[in-house]
Formats: C-alpha cells, structure tokens, sequence
C-alpha cells in the first residue's frame, strides 16, 4: 500500500513517516510534546485538517501492519529452511 496515494495530502503522509524516524523517546518518567508539536507544525505546513490527517496516520499504520507481515512470512520460510545461505547479513 502507498501511504501517500491512500490518503488526500500525499504531502503530509511523507512528513510524518520522515519526521517520526527522528523522534526520540523523552527519558524515562518524562513527558514530551515532540509528537503532538511534529504533527501540529505538519499539518499546517501542508494545510491539511484533521479528518485528513487521522485517514493519513490510519493508512500509515496500515502500511507499516502489512509490512510487518510480509517480512514475517519471509523470516518464517528462511527459519524453516535447512540451508541459511541466502540469510541477510
């Protein structure tokens, strides 16, 4: 699934799935706004409302549930396989 096809601001889904790589996790027992303030600023510098930008994330977290499962199914044929030769490196 294209993130960015599946929802109306192609714009705002590539912003959020770059600039949620680079959030870090604030350190433990602390609050943090990063999130909040990341897709605060991306919306408006995309101009993109609300109702766009919950179909964005749904579509984004959609995407990264079937990608898990592709990866998934390949890693279980490479488990169950006798000859590892071809296991990433």
């Amino acid at each position: 699934m294209d993130v960015r096809s599946a929802v109306g601001s192609p714009a705002f889904a590539q912003q959020v799935l770059q600039g949620i790589a680079t959030i870090e996790p604030p350190p433990r027992g602390e609050s943090d706004l990063s999130l909040e303030l990341g897709l605060s600023l991306w919306m408006r510098q995309t101009a993109t409302d609300i109702d766009d930008a919950g179909r964005a994330m749904s579509a984004a977290t959609h995407a990264q549930c079937d990608f898990a499962a592709v990866v998934e199914r390949a890693l279980g044929q490479m488990r169950s396989r006798k000859d590892h030769s071809f296991a990433l490196a």
